[in-house]
C-alpha cells in the first residue's frame, strides 16, 4: 500500500522539498492566487514566493 502523502501546511515546509515536488506545489499556489487576484497579480506573486524561496535556500537576494 502506498504511503499518502502529507498536505503541505507552510511556504516554508515547502522550501525544503526537491525542485520538482517545489515546482508542483508553486504551480498549485499560483492557480489559487490567479483565481483570487487575477492573472498579473498571480505573476508577481509567483515571483515573490520564488525570491522568498531562494533566500531561503542561501542564495543571493
Amino acid at each position: 500500500m502506498k504511503k499518502k502523502s502529507t498536505p503541505i501546511k507552510s511556504d516554508f515546509e515547502a522550501m525544503k522539498l526537491s525542485d520538482d515536488k517545489w515546482a508542483e506545489y508553486k504551480a498549485a499556489k499560483k492557480q489559487t492566487a490567479k483565481k483570487r487576484m487575477g492573472a498579473k497579480g498571480a505573476k508577481n506573486f509567483s515571483r515573490k514566493l520564488e525570491a522568498k524561496r531562494k533566500k531561503f535556500l542561501g542564495g543571493g537576494a
